[in-house]
């Protein structure tokens, strides 16, 4: 990883933390854990310009960093967060970079619905309480819909891309040339 890389990796960072915070303070009072995820856009943003193994790290290090800033290092919310990330890029992954040709919306889509999906599962498994099940249909819907927004989001920010990686994804224009920074 060269410095650029580097300190764009902590500009995200600090931008994902900064957006997961205003989520938790202005919460839009729907229901428990429900938020629009914004922070999830910068992460899937982050799989398009670094990739894998990079926006991995950013994952976990958001995960740690909002824990420790805002009151949640504990097993329980620590096994939650990185329950529902690492699903959630898991899904992401595997649209993005093996099934290919699946746009923004759908990568963000699939993440939102396996963001939470994994943490209801870490959740029953922790508190052996089965009936959280039924929750399961209400956070697959919202999930979906908070994805499609944060995908929208990527789609309008993919010209912030380096241009080998928007070329390499099909989001670069025909009569589109490489910027020289």
């Amino acid at each position: 990883m060269n410095t650029r890389n580097l300190a764009l990796s902590g500009l995200f960072v600090a931008i994902m933390l900064i957006l997961g915070y205003l989520e938790k303070v202005l919460s839009l009072g729907w229901g428990y854990g429900i938020k629009l995820g914004l922070s999830n856009c910068v992460l899937l943003l982050c799989l398009y310009w670094f990739g894998v193994g990079n926006s991995l790290l950013l994952m976990v290090a958001k995960v740690f960093l909002a824990a420790l800033l805002f009151g949640g290092l504990n097993a329980i919310t620590l096994s939650l967060s990185l329950g529902g990330g690492i699903l959630s890029m898991a899904g992401m992954i595997l649209l993005v970079f093996v099934v290919k040709d699946v746009s923004p919306v759908g990568a963000g889509m699939v993440g939102g619905v396996l963001h939470n999906v994994g943490q209801l599962l870490v959740a029953i498994l922790l508190h052996r309480f089965p009936v959280l099940y039924t929750y399961m249909a209400l956070l697959v819907v919202i999930g979906a819909v908070m994805g499609a927004i944060t995908g929208s989001l990527v789609l309008r920010l993919k010209h912030f891309l380096p241009y080998e990686r928007r070329q390499r994804f099909g989001f670069a224009g025909k009569k589109e040339a490489p910027r020289t920074s």
